[in-house]
């Protein structure tokens, strides 16, 4: 048997693309799916930065209560135009000037009428008289709180 002939004579196309509008769509839908998403993607990387931030700035406190101990003088963390450092009473720097605003984008201040400067004696003591809090903030939703002892430690909790 025979198939039947079709009455007008057709051929057989193959598509080897998109066409226009099937582009315009995708790309419409992509550029939803960006606008959506990039603000939470922004929060994300800020959130990220101000830990990286803190955890800089805890290190250099840890270098130097370290650092008075390990010497046996008085060592120094020092804040400054959002930049961190530690030196000895020697003058020896223990911790280079580091800028947490050029590096995270945050930026570091004493609260509460807390020191810009933390002095250790030479057992890793702090001689500031109570608690020291420093605030490390990246915007106005992003900030958070690093909390010094009387012993010189790194607190989770301020008190």
């Amino acid at each position: 048997m025979s198939r039947p002939r079709p009455l007008l004579p057709t051929r057989t196309m193959r598509r080897k693309g998109f066409s226009l509008i099937e582009m315009m769509v995708v790309l419409a839908m992509m550029g939803i799916i960006v606008a959506i998403s990039a603000p939470r993607i922004q929060s994300i990387r800020n959130r990220s930065n101000m830990r990286a931030a803190r955890d800089e700035a805890a290190t250099a406190i840890a270098i130097a209560r370290s650092a008075a101990i390990q010497k046996g003088q008085k060592a120094y963390f020092r804040t400054a135009n959002d930049s961190i450092s530690a030196v000895v009473s020697s003058g020896q720097v223990v911790l280079m000037q580091r800028s947490l605003k050029d590096m995270y984008g945050a930026s570091i201040t004493p609260l509460a009428g807390g020191p810009a400067q933390l002095n250790y004696d030479t057992r890793g003591f702090a001689d500031y008289g109570s608690a020291v809090k420093y605030e490390i903030k990246i915007d106005s939703k992003t900030a958070d709180t690093l909390c010094v002892t009387k012993l010189g430690l790194i607190a989770k909790w301020c008190l």
